[in-house]
């Protein structure tokens, strides 16, 4: 979700407008109107900052809020309760008008509802005044709008100014909102009710290709015989020349079991993630803010929108899927003995059976947006709105809570002497005793959304919305600090040390284990995802700018993959797989080789090729996957 700054109550004046079939609730802040800002600052300095947007008519630089100095600034408008209105809203629609004293400025506007939010597109700021808009057919956080949440949502206008000595303005700023008054409504209107349905790939991308052992009459048994696989996409680029070890056979252990892949949140895998990003399968439900895990068997689970949780199979087929009482933000972690938890914003944790089935559900007193975090003796930790993180038997009993001083939307860590570590919007870090008694805290200067992440060394790493990423000793002292910008990102630890975590300024960062910068990559927007990263070093992440990226451990681009703006964070599978959610609504799984018709499949061991003829069978791990014809080897 974007940066939540902590709302004054103000009001709004409105006006409505009415056609025959809809109307319009116009509300512009009133220049009493109340408002909390970060960095922005106003022209004239007389006065509010309501006042200098409320105008109906612009008057561009005779009043405005602005920001400079090569920096960022946020400001949040509250909406006051509507009156006599009614009827289903159709949609709402935010307008601001905005310019830069230099090009290159950007900016976005965020609607606010409760913690969830919607965000606009990034746009550039020109030398000329522009009146955009923004328009949500649904709430923050998905479902259709109710006039309650107009009376609790909240406007955020946000502005960045390009370099030194140059701004970035703001002069207005308005809501409208649609709808259609009431009219008298048939009985006995039948509900359709819209069912997922799985967007299908190439006719074999139910084909396993990751690390791989083969049986095949061309071959013996001896050592040292490869897999070879090439391939043509669809955009006709060649992914060619990746072997496989076929004695490199993975184990049947969990692969992905939770959020950051493991109770450390270090994002490490102990799988590579494929080289080339060929898409496998797509998975089309609602919204997908929630990260996969991936189970022994190869089940991806991830919840959605929808306020399903869902079960794929490896290849892309719906296993199962459960409806919670509310969208699911959190992502699922999967216990050894199969059963997988996850939150929902119905105030629950869920604990479910590997069929599917209900095991128990334990009810906290407020939402519950973090993920779940399994200790070695099965007790699950999560945060909840309600301020708390609770620890809870296998069972689905409470062993304890404890209390920090506002909500916890980070999701817990477990070190090896089983302290739990997280983060709350009341600005600290929390390490708690696997008892629940306090070890120590950290204030840092804003809201702390990121979960930690903890080293070989003890360390924790955590980012903050005070746009530090902070790294602290086990004893709970400041090791270092780096100053990037809004830091929502979760760090991912690699095997050498380094600490990789995305910001609000685009970029990923990958800084030394003292604190110093490796290296950095922009992307074209925020990046909220948090890195994932294969055995070989490679990093995945996704960005708001709507692309999965893959870096190599240098930083250098490896590839990256259109899809819509992503929240979710990748997971890598032993297949070689990575998966992530978008919010174009579908759950995606990316391989090195999507197996086309047109696909070259040889055997290799030193200089000397066989070509495979078909049939042929490959083991990944203890399953056998049976490939039917494909045409000869070219």
């Amino acid at each position: 979700m974007k940066r939540i700054l902590a709302s004054l109550l103000g009001m709004y004046a409105f006006c409505v407008l009415t056609t025959a079939d809809s109307a319009q609730l116009i509300l512009r802040p009133d220049a009493t109107n109340l408002t909390t800002t970060s960095n922005l600052s106003r022209y004239p300095a007389s006065g509010g900052y309501a006042d200098k947007i409320w105008e109906e008519t612009a008057d561009n630089d005779a009043t405005y809020i602005y920001v400079t100095g090569a920096s960022s600034g946020v400001g949040s408008f509250d909406l006051s309760d509507h009156t006599t209105q009614a009827g289903v809203i159709n949609s709402v629609t935010a307008y601001w008008r905005y310019r830069g004293t230099a090009t290159g400025g950007r900016t976005y506007v965020i609607f606010d509802l409760l913690g969830y939010s919607s965000q606009s597109a990034t746009r550039t700021l020109n030398t000329y005044w522009t009146t955009w808009s923004f328009t949500v057919n649904q709430r923050p956080g998905g479902g259709s709008w109710t006039w309650g949440n107009i009376d609790d949502m909240t406007l955020y206008v946000m502005l960045k100014s390009p370099t030194d000595g140059t701004q970035a303005r703001c002069t207005q700023a308005w809501v409208v909102v649609d709808y259609t008054p009431p009219t008298p409504t048939p009985t006995n209107t039948p509900t359709v009710t819209p069912t997922a349905t799985q967007t299908p790939c190439h006719a074999p991308m139910e084909y396993e290709i990751g690390s791989l052992s083969i049986d095949s009459p061309q071959a013996s048994n001896d050592d040292g015989w490869m897999i070879r696989v090439t391939t043509t996409n669809d955009s006709g680029n060649v992914g060619g020349g990746t072997v496989y070890d076929k004695e490199n056979v993975s184990s049947y252990s969990i692969q992905w079991p939770m959020f950051k892949g493991n109770a450390l949140r270090t994002g490490l895998s102990a799988y590579e993630g494929p080289s080339i990003g060929a898409l496998a399968w797509s998975y089309a439900a609602e919204y997908i803010y929630s990260s996969p895990a991936i189970g022994s068997d190869g089940r991806v689970y991830v919840g959605s929108y929808d306020d399903r949780l869902y079960a794929f199979t490896s290849a892309g087929g719906l296993a199962w899927s459960y409806a919670t009482g509310a969208f699911i933000l959190s992502s699922p972690a999967i216990g050894s003995d199969g059963r997988v938890y996850v939150g929902s914003y119905d105030d629950r944790l869920y604990a479910f059976t590997s069929a599917g089935g209900l095991a128990w559900s334990y009810a906290a007193a407020a939402d519950i947006h973090s993920s779940p975090a399994i200790g070695s003796d099965g007790r699950v930790y999560i945060g909840s709105r309600d301020n708390r993180l609770y620890a809870l038997t296998s069972a689905g009993g409470l062993a304890w809570s404890y209390a920090a001083a506002a909500g916890i939307h980070s999701s817990p860590a477990i070190g090896s002497d089983g302290r739990v570590y997280v983060g709350s919007y009341d600005d600290r870090i929390y390490a708690l005793t696997s008892a629940g008694g306090l070890a120590w805290s950290y204030a840092a200067a804003a809201d702390i959304h990121s979960s930690p992440a903890i080293g070989s060394d003890g360390r924790v790493y955590v980012g903050s919305y005070d746009d530090r990423l902070y790294a602290f000793t086990s004893a709970g002292g400041l090791a270092w600090s780096y100053a990037a910008e809004y830091i929502y990102s979760s760090p991912a630890i690699g095997s050498d040390g380094r600490v990789y975590v995305g910001s609000y300024d685009d970029r990923l960062y990958a800084f030394t284990s003292a604190g110093g910068l490796a290296w950095s990559y922009a992307t074209d927007e925020d990046i909220n995802s948090s890195p994932a990263i294969g055995s070989d070093g490679r990093v995945y992440v996704g960005s708001y700018d709507a692309r999965l990226y893959a870096f190599t451990s240098a930083g250098g681009l490896a590839w990256s993959y259109a899809t819509g703006y992503i929240y979710s964070s990748p997971a890598i599978g032993s297949d070689g797989r990575v998966y992530v959610g978008s919010n174009d609504k579908n759950v995606y799984s990316f391989g090195d080789a999507a197996l086309q018709s047109n696909a070259k499949v040889v055997l290799t061991k030193g200089t000397e090729d066989i070509a495979i003829t078909s049939p042929y069978t490959f083991t990944v791990g203890e399953k056998t996957v049976y490939l039917p014809d494909l045409p000869p080897a070219p």
